[in-house]
């Protein structure tokens, strides 16, 4: 998990997205913390997350 708060809400917000997912925090609760995903459904999150990750590299020095 990470640490870094503006990662964490990237990642929430693709997991809403495209999963329908509200929080990626740990509730304790099963209904919140296990999802049914399709696989094309995590395969554009991860998509989306790869994206992000090509963006932030370019715009750093």
């Amino acid at each position: 998990m990470t640490d870094d708060p503006q990662l964490l809400i990237l990642f929430e917000q693709i997991a809403f997205e495209r999963l329908g997912i509200q929080s990626l925090r740990r509730s304790g609760r099963d209904f919140n913390d296990f999802h049914d995903v399709s696989v094309w459904g995590l395969l554009a999150a991860l998509e989306d997350a790869y994206a992000a990750g090509m963006r932030a590299g370019r715009r750093s020095p």
